[in-house]
């Protein structure tokens, strides 16, 4: 059987990226598919005066017999009937990952003599050439995205693409190689690397992240966001009082961060201190601003799996009876704090950010009953 040599596949994704690398990469899309094309190729032996035929007293070539036809080796099989001189792989959402091999063992091509009756009964004939090509792989691969926190309500959609400022999220290559992991864009960091499974920690920026896996020199990407804290949302406690008569109240809440649909358990949360602003009346009669300035104690709080607040928020002022009490008559009077809320990363108070401020309003009556605000709640 005649030798030749073939060269090496041809590699189309998408109809768009040639290459001719032994390794590649293809990510499999989250919606639609990719149509990967595997095209032979290779030139045959020459024709030789064995393989001639003879038409009017001279020895001519005969002419090809249809399209050639090539050998794939794939992966443990081998396909090669009408497969022409390509093989295709389509990816889409439900291809499993893994990896394929092709190669390139046969190629053939027919002949035919155009005049056999002349040519003495010869009809044609075939040549074949059966060196294998090079070796190409196909890694059909993914990236997939899972928090190591539940979601506080609604589905418990681990694996998904939104992540509150601070969770654990953990990166896996599939199918199970070790890569190496890069932050390409929107911060955060990689607690572990150089593994087909990674925790990687989102920083306290609202972001779009996106991150790199490299193997072989070949590379895909994923992207996900992460988002601040919205809002607070209160409850109100039992233990919220109130003391006719001495100006003076206590609203004590406990605290839900919102939204729920991702997790803020990997961030604490702290009031900063603010001055008190549209100071009026009583208020202003009888005290120095810095006075009515909010000066919040205890600290940073830290935030559960359900994004509630470990402790419950006491509001008030001049809480203690036992303080100089205020002095009387009673006039009308009101100020308010817009307060900062902090978010401080839960393991790296370095990174820290104010997203939003809330607002707690303070209003004396002249019979010294204090009306106190603060999240959609307020005593009496």
């Amino acid at each position: 059987m005649a030798q030749g040599t073939v060269e090496p596949l041809e590699l189309t994704v998408g109809g768009a990226i040639k290459a001719s690398d032994t390794y590649y990469l293809v990510k499999i899309p989250t919606n639609g598919s990719v149509t990967v094309t595997i095209t032979g190729s290779g030139a045959l032996p020459p024709l030789t005066e064995a393989d001639k035929c003879t038409c009017a007293g001279k020895k001519t070539n005969p002419t090809t017999d249809g399209a050639a036809t090539y050998t794939f080796s794939i992966g443990k099989g081998e396909q090669s009937a009408n497969l022409g001189n390509k093989v295709t792989l389509t990816v889409n959402p439900e291809t499993e990952p893994g990896e394929y091999e092709y190669q390139l063992t046969k190629k053939e091509q027919k002949y035919k003599c155009s005049n056999p009756a002349a040519s003495g009964g010869v009809s044609g004939g075939a040549k074949t050439n059966d060196q294998a090509s090079d070796k190409i792989k196909i890694l059909v691969c993914k990236i997939e995205t899972e928090s190591t926190r539940p979601v506080p309500e609604g589905p418990d959609d681990k694996k998904r693409k939104i992540f509150g400022i601070g969770e654990h999220v953990q990166l896996t290559f599939l199918p199970s190689k070790d890569v190496r992991w890069t932050v390409d864009e929107g911060g955060g960091k990689f607690l572990s690397n150089d593994a087909s499974s990674v925790p990687f920690q989102i920083g306290v920026r609202a972001k779009t992240i996106k991150i790199t896996a490299t193997i072989e020199g070949k590379s895909i990407d994923t992207t996900f966001r992460s988002i601040f804290p919205t809002q607070i949302e209160a409850t109100k406690d039992n233990n919220a009082s109130h003391s006719t008569g001495h100006g003076v109240a206590a609203l004590v809440t406990k605290w839900k961060i919102m939204p729920t649909t991702v997790s803020f358990g990997g961030v604490k949360i702290e009031e900063l201190p603010c001055p008190a602003k549209d100071v009026t009346g009583y208020y202003l009669t009888h005290f120095n601003a810095n006075d009515l300035d909010h000066d919040p104690r205890g600290g940073a709080r830290t935030i559960d799996n359900d994004n509630v607040v470990d402790d419950v928020d006491t509001a008030g002022w001049q809480l203690r009876l036992t303080d100089p009490p205020l002095p009387t008559p009673f006039t009308y009077g009101y100020f308010d704090w817009t307060i900062p809320v902090q978010f401080v990363l839960a393991d790296d108070d370095t990174q820290k950010v104010v997203p939003f401020w809330i607002t707690q309003q303070f209003i004396l009556s002249s019979s010294g009953i204090l009306t106190m605000k603060k999240l959609g709640k307020q005593v009496p």
